[in-house]
């Protein structure tokens, strides 16, 4: 068993890992996942973790860029961890997350690519500043106030003040409350000794970038000298609609607890998709590129071909987006989401949108859903939309029980996606094609959309 750990070697790079985005390349038959590198790169590089097949490591100098180098604008980029691909030329980012869902359904899936019907992927008109939520954490550096993303692999905050990903409104609130946050000396959080009071900065945007709401987590109730932040954002940030406050006391990972308080205005933006209005609080799920989400549901919308006579299922509907968007082309909308806030935001937006054959119900996908079965709900068409961990296998069962005409499956992990494309096609549906859409550019993330007929 080798052992490469703290020696530096010249590595050619042949692809991209689609769990983190790292270049792979291979001294002798030993894997090495390298930070940072391209396909095409060769480089030295440091091994840092060494185990029985395959490392970790990090560039210690590139010996010959890839074509598909190139330089960002962006001054941490080799440190933060929060844009594995911004290093890469636009276009081989499409090129490779193709490539990430054909493997995993070719690899997780067991499909013959030459019986699928993959199009192409679905391209970000504007693939830097599109993100509508932002969290950034805090911490002290020297005695300095930092704020930024966390390190591959680390809970070390990498501190930048422009964020190439993020709207530049964004950038000057979170850089606004940082010096708001020195000068009122608030104590910030110390993950090690579980102390202080401010430890992440959340935003939520609109598309127009005419609302945002800006949300203090920190560790206890008591946040000090808020009235003077206040004064601070509506002096200079007029679409700043609310300020709000979520106490998360929990020494773990979580970023944000349940517990949110409105200190002044709203807690929530309206987003237009199109021709439809929501409401978006701020925890609830939303996808984080609005501009891309229209085209994603116009392919859902596509996919489904309503004629106005089906009943849907809208599974992990969050605040009902999906169905809210497609409700004038169906009879029915029946939405089922495990979050209470995001269930009433979806009560309010059908209510918005002047929608009345929509209902939305409250519980585990793998509870309600086995009652609805029970009431006997006939649905034509069912949409999915689960987080990166997919669909049970009850889940599954359940809504091939219902015998849909139709399934959409709208996936931000392939490899599970394949999965559970291999289950449902044991249950007698089939792939009639897949489209990746690029929602997260500058990330090695992929979003799909798949149409499963029977």
């Amino acid at each position: 068993m080798p052992n490469f750990l703290n020696q530096i070697h010249e590595i050619k790079i042949d692809s991209q890992e689609h769990f983190k985005g790292n270049g792979v390349g291979r001294i002798e038959d030993f894997v090495v996942f390298v930070n940072g590198a391209v396909e095409g790169d060769v480089v030295n590089a440091k091994i840092t973790e060494s185990k029985k097949t395959y490392g970790n490591a990090q560039i210690t100098k590139i010996v010959k860029p890839s074509p598909h180098r190139i330089v960002p604008e962006c001054e941490v980029y080799r440190k933060c961890g929060g844009c594995s691909f911004l290093q890469i030329d636009y276009d081989f980012q499409l090129e490779t997350k193709e490539k990430f869902l054909k493997e995993a359904l070719q690899k997780i899936g067991k499909f013959d690519l030459k019986n699928l019907s993959i199009e192409k992927i679905v391209c970000a008109e504007e693939p830097l500043f599109y993100r509508n939520k932002i969290i950034q954490p805090v911490g002290l550096e020297d005695g300095k106030l930092i704020s930024g993303f966390y390190k591959q692999n680390s809970h070390k905050i990498v501190d930048f003040d422009k964020c190439y990903i993020q709207p530049e409104i964004s950038n000057k609130i979170v850089n606004l409350v940082k010096s708001w946050a020195s000068k009122s000396k608030t104590p910030i959080y110390n993950e090690e000794k579980k102390s202080g009071v401010l430890r992440s900065i959340f935003l939520r945007i609109n598309r127009e970038q005419t609302e945002v709401v800006v949300c203090l987590v920190t560790k206890g109730k008591k946040l000090p000298f808020w009235k003077t932040l206040l004064q601070e954002l509506t002096d200079n940030f007029p679409q700043v609609v609310g300020l709000v406050q979520n106490f998360n006391s929990t020494d773990g990972n979580n970023v944000l607890s349940e517990n949110f308080n409105t200190l002044w205005g709203r807690d929530y933006i309206f987003e237009n998709l199109g021709k439809t209005k929501f409401k978006v609080s701020i925890g609830s799920f939303f996808q984080v590129n609005s501009a891309q989400t229209v085209l994603l549901y116009n392919l859902v919308k596509e996919f489904c071909n309503l004629s106005g006579t089906e009943k849907l299922l809208d599974v992990y509907c969050g605040l009902g987006s999906i169905g809210i968007y497609l409700a004038d082309k169906a009879e029915e909308v029946v939405g089922v989401e495990v979050s209470s806030q995001a269930i009433k935001d979806a009560d309010f937006n059908a209510d918005l949108n002047e929608l009345e054959n929509c209902d939305f119900y409250c519980g585990k996908v793998e509870e309600v859903l086995p009652q609805l079965l029970e009431q006997e709900k006939h649905f034509e068409v069912v949409i999915v939309d689960p987080p990166r961990k997919g669909l049970s296998t009850e889940t599954i069962e359940v809504i091939s029980d219902f015998n849909p005409e139709k399934i959409i499956y709208v996936s931000c992990n392939p490899t599970t996606l394949a999965r559970d494309l291999r289950l449902f096609t044991e249950k007698g549906f089939s792939i009639k094609k897949i489209t990746p859409v690029d929602l997260f550019p500058q990330t090695h993330h992929c979003e799909a959309v798949c149409l499963l007929e029977k």
